[in-house]
């Protein structure tokens, strides 16, 4: 498990993962942080038929992290009993966003 490096704006600080090549202020110019921050989940759900190399359930959700405006979809490892509005932390494993809880007052 590692850390979930995103893309931010030099121009307006608007974040995105994945990389887009340029941003929707118009700017072409990027560096890379590390997301520090957890999310709050804005949806979720279960996919019960998922895409060819999943396993089901495939649990789903998209988390918005305030501070860089950013949105990630990322997938829901584990026995969490997540809804809208639980706050998550988002790492890259192998390609994909993984979410896990934020334990209460963490990352505040």
């Amino acid at each position: 498990m590692g850390s979930l490096r995103i893309q931010v704006c030099r121009s307006c600080g608007r974040g995105y993962y994945p990389p887009k090549i340029r941003c929707s202020c118009g700017s072409r110019d990027f560096y890379e942080v590390e997301l520090r921050e957890p999310g709050r989940i804005v949806t979720l759900t279960t996919i019960y038929v998922p895409p060819m190399g999943f396993e089901p359930p495939l649990r789903v959700a998209i988390a918005e992290f305030s501070k860089h405006g950013l949105k990630v979809l990322g997938r829901i490892d584990g026995d969490y009993s997540l809804r809208v509005g639980d706050r998550v932390w988002a790492v890259e494993n192998n390609g994909v966003v993984v979410f896990s809880p934020a334990e209460s007052g963490e990352g505040e």
